[in-house]
């Protein structure tokens, strides 16, 4: 029996790597997913793209807010400008509502594709 399980032990790393190459070469594993899993895996696939997409623009609006309040600052302090001081903060507080507004964005997005994959759980069990 030891001699066995060594045999086994040592032919094991090899099936694997031979399993994975198949599996890369043969894609008919994919035929055998249902439309149904077709359908949420690019649900999936799309509510990761608007989260990507979320975090693209909530990153790029807090730089522009953060420059547009940082103009809007300096011709405060330094120039003593009133009017482009009044000019500068009116895109600086356009871009702080944005942030405000999309502050739970990508939270609900990550709960919609928890909520899918348990459905697409539940529904491989049956």
């Amino acid at each position: 029996m030891t001699v066995k399980k060594e045999k086994e032990t040592k032919d094991r790393p090899h099936r694997q790597v031979l399993f994975l190459s198949n599996a890369i070469e043969d894609q008919s594993w994919r035929d055998e997913l249902t439309k149904e899993d077709k359908k949420a895996d690019f649900i999936i696939w799309k509510l990761k793209r608007m989260k990507i997409t979320e975090i693209v623009v909530k990153f790029m609006a807090f730089t522009w807010a953060f420059i547009w309040t940082g103009f809007s600052l300096g011709f405060l302090l330094f120039k003593g400008n009133w009017l482009m001081m009044m000019l500068t903060a009116l895109p600086a507080i356009g871009f702080w509502v944005i942030l405000a507004r999309s502050a739970g964005s990508i939270e609900a997005i990550n709960m919609e594709i928890r909520e899918l994959k348990k459905e697409m759980l539940v529904k491989s069990k049956k």
